[in-house]
């Protein structure tokens, strides 16, 4: 476990991801982080995650299998305006592009893939305000 200095308030995380290498790895370090992450490996199941679960964010992957995370995003538009979305995305940031310019979400955030793990916790600590210790990423 971190020291309590460098670990940031209990999130309720949803983690969306069909790969499952890097749902575990996204998992293992968000929870030695302190947060409780769901996770999901088809957008069907993130979907009844989200309608049934309270969550504080969503990390959902763009291309996932039977529903995909600009599908889910547009549902959770009329569930839940507020919850932050963070999507991973291996596409272009032309792709990326023109998919965000479709959504209408205020709390839309995108990352790229491969996923840095600091660029994750950055965005994550960024969306709820989090400040770390200056030399935590070091």
């Amino acid at each position: 476990m971190l020291p309590a200095e460098t670990r940031a308030p209990t999130l309720r995380i949803l983690l969306a991801e069909d790969e499952i290498d890097c749902t575990k790895i996204i998992q293992g370090v968000l929870e030695k982080l302190g947060y409780t992450v769901t996770c999901c490996t088809d957008g069907s199941d993130a979907l009844n995650a989200l309608k049934n679960l309270p969550f504080d964010l969503a990390i959902l992957d763009i291309k996932m299998p039977k529903i995909n995370g600009v599908e889910i995003v547009k549902i959770v538009q009329e569930l839940n305006k507020n919850l932050p979305i963070i999507l991973m995305s291996g596409l272009s940031k032309d792709e990326i592009a023109g998919i965000l310019s479709q959504l209408s979400t205020p709390k839309l955030y995108c990352i790229s893939k491969p996923i840095l793990i600091i660029d994750l916790i950055k965005k994550i600590d960024s969306i709820f305000g989090f400040n770390r210790p200056k030399d935590f990423f070091k």
